[in-house]
This record gives structure tokens, C-alpha cells and sequence, in this order.
């Protein structure tokens, strides 16, 4: 059986979003918690896209087929979550443009 890791996390705030986007307590303004809405929404949903597409192609398959199975079916539920959260951020920017003209 191979050897297992934990690592963890705090974030740099306790509303931060994108918990990867620090080191050592300091945070690197990825603009996930910006306080103007639209912005907030495009820079979570940049962030999403990057995590959908680690899931996508995760590769560190164990060989221990019970751990495996769990790695399956805990990519494919990631996978299913944030599909579900970038739509949600999806329609809000779409809410907002109809309302205000654009994002930008």
C-alpha cells in the first residue's frame, strides 16, 4: 500500500475562497474575495476553470483498487461540484450584465 500525506491549510482570511493562493500567511491577491461583486464572480470563476481542469486530468492514481475506487468516485464528485458552482457564477454575471450592460 502506498504511504498516504495530509496536508493542511488555514487561509490567510477567514472568507478567503481560493485557499492555494497564499503561502506562509501571506495572501497573493488572486481577487476571489474582492469586494466588488462582478469582479469577485469572473476571478472565482477563473479559479474554477483551473480546478475543473486539474480534476479533469488527475493522474495520481493509486494501485490499491479500493483506493482507487474512492479517488474515482471523489474526482468525479469534485468534478460535479464545481460544475454546479461555475454555473451558479455563470448566471450571476449573466444577471449582471443584463441589468448594468457589462462586467468589465
Amino acid at each position: 500500500m502506498s504511504e498516504n500525506w495530509v496536508h493542511i491549510s488555514f487561509a490567510v482570511r477567514p472568507d478567503c475562497y481560493n485557499m492555494q493562493a497564499f503561502c506562509y500567511g501571506i495572501c497573493y491577491g488572486c481577487g476571489c474575495c474582492t469586494k466588488k461583486k462582478p469582479d469577485r464572480w469572473k476571478y472565482r470563476l477563473r479559479y474554477l476553470n483551473g480546478e475543473l481542469e486539474h480534476e479533469q486530468h488527475f493522474d495520481a492514481w493509486d494501485e490499491d483498487p479500493e483506493l482507487r475506487a474512492l479517488q474515482e468516485k471523489n474526482v468525479k464528485a469534485n468534478i460535479k461540484y464545481i460544475n454546479r458552482r461555475i454555473g451558479v457564477y455563470n448566471r450571476l454575471l449573466e444577471k449582471y450584465r443584463r441589468e448594468h450592460g457589462t462586467v468589465d
